[in-house]
């Protein structure tokens, strides 16, 4: 409807404008999401693989998750799962991410 009526000067149809319209549908996407996740207790944490096995990306990646599930307000103690896409070096027991998250937080 918007784009029938508006003056051909400000139809906002820039790729500006419409990749700023998807971070803000994104925002209250996950902010809805988190609602109903913040009334549970547990979290889990399901992520695609990475093909690069290097230590200091598994660590990154690792610090990103948990800097992530706390930064939404999320307990990381209640982190009660991991689930990586068939990539060994994500979900590696000694050495991967999954490792690296349970540090702190067995």
């Amino acid at each position: 409807m918007h784009l029938g009526t508006a003056a051909k000067n400000a139809l906002y149809t820039s790729w500006n404008i419409q990749n700023q319209l998807i971070h803000i549908n994104g925002e209250q996407m996950r902010d809805h999401i988190l609602q109903k996740v913040k009334k549970n207790k547990f979290v889990s944490n399901i992520a695609d693989e990475v093909t690069d096995s290097a230590c200091m990306v598994l660590r990154i990646i690792a610090d990103k998750v948990t800097t992530s599930i706390i930064g939404y307000g999320l307990d990381i103690n209640n982190l009660g799962g991991q689930a990586y896409d068939g990539s060994g070096n994500m979900a590696g027991i000694s050495k991967g991410t999954a490792a690296i998250i349970k540090e702190p937080t067995p």
